[in-house]
């Protein structure tokens, strides 16, 4: 059974005061992909650091583009989205 290829998606940015984690869903929120901190290669505290989480968005861009997604709907969430400007 081939999966149909969604134009649009969401995605879902939890960010947290040790990590940040990207889940990349279509409209219909099932999930497609994901990212974190952890997975760009940044360990420990350096995986709080706002450089840590512009390159965390960065690869799930990349990653929701190479799934087919022209648009993208930001959700973000979490304790630490105030510090983040």
């Amino acid at each position: 059974k081939r999966s149909k290829r969604s134009v649009a998606g969401v995605l879902s940015i939890r960010n947290t005061w040790n990590n940040t984690l990207v889940t990349i869903t279509d409209t219909e929120y099932k999930v497609k992909g994901w990212t974190s901190c952890g997975t760009a290669g940044f360990k420990k505290s350096k995986r709080s650091s706002v450089f840590a989480m512009e390159k965390c968005l960065g690869d799930a861009f990349q990653k929701a583009r190479s799934l087919g997604m022209q648009k993208v709907m930001i959700n973000m969430t979490g304790p630490a989205v105030i510090l983040r400007k």
